[in-house]
């Protein structure tokens, strides 16, 4: 058997120290909840291959991508993790989760100005 496991384990290897220690696990968002590297390579997965299925839908999700523009060893790590293939498609598809805001905007500026007209009805 040239299995060199001796039951030790290998985690005070240099190469293991390396790359655990340039992993940025755990943000923290302003409300104090953590954010680990994991939410943000599985949110980018899960809407890149949603938005692939349903291009014309909107997605609704936790995170943005603005912490990885601020922070380069977690956009490194996060595109390792999700395994699309650029920074920039990850950051795109974190977004997608996002756009909602865009239709809820738009969707409360139609009540405001119909609000408004009522108003005007009124008077």
């Amino acid at each position: 058997n040239n299995n060199n496991n001796n039951g030790s384990d290998n985690s005070g290897s240099d190469s293991n120290k390396n790359t655990n220690s340039t992993i940025t696990t755990v943000v923290t968002k302003s409300d104090t909840s953590p954010v680990t590297v994991a939410d943000f390579a599985v949110q980018a997965m899960v809407l890149h291959d949603l938005h692939r299925a349903w291009p014309d839908d909107s997605f609704i999700a936790e995170e943005d991508s603005s912490e990885l523009w601020t922070n380069p060893n977690l956009a490194r790590d996060v595109q390792r993790y999700s395994q699309l293939p650029s920074l920039e498609q990850v950051m795109h598809s974190i977004d997608l989760g996002q756009h909602y805001k865009e239709w809820y905007r738009s969707e409360d500026d139609d009540k405001h100005d119909a609000d408004d007209a009522a108003t005007e009805t009124q008077r």
